[in-house]
């Protein structure tokens, strides 16, 4: 079964999603569609940096609120521990 960011947007409205992926291509779409609409929404990225001897290593970005008249988005950088 094939689904579309409009499920994934619709899904997102009732319960929080969680979707993990491989292809950066995709993670960037959905980063894109899943833009939080208002302030009360949240779009966290976590990304794979690094394998140390520690163990892995991420990185975290917040997707600001993409407002409807087409302002284009930022993503805000943040150290991960």
């Amino acid at each position: 079964m094939r689904l579309g960011s409009r499920t994934f947007r619709h899904v997102r409205r009732q319960r929080q999603l969680i979707v993990s992926t491989h292809d950066r291509r995709l993670a960037a779409l959905l980063a894109r569609k899943l833009a939080p609409r208002s302030e009360r929404d949240r779009t966290e990225l976590i990304e794979f940096a690094t394998w140390t001897s520690e163990g892995p290593q991420f990185e975290e970005r917040w997707v600001e609120s993409q407002t409807h008249d087409g302002e284009a988005r930022h993503l805000m950088h943040t150290d991960a521990a």
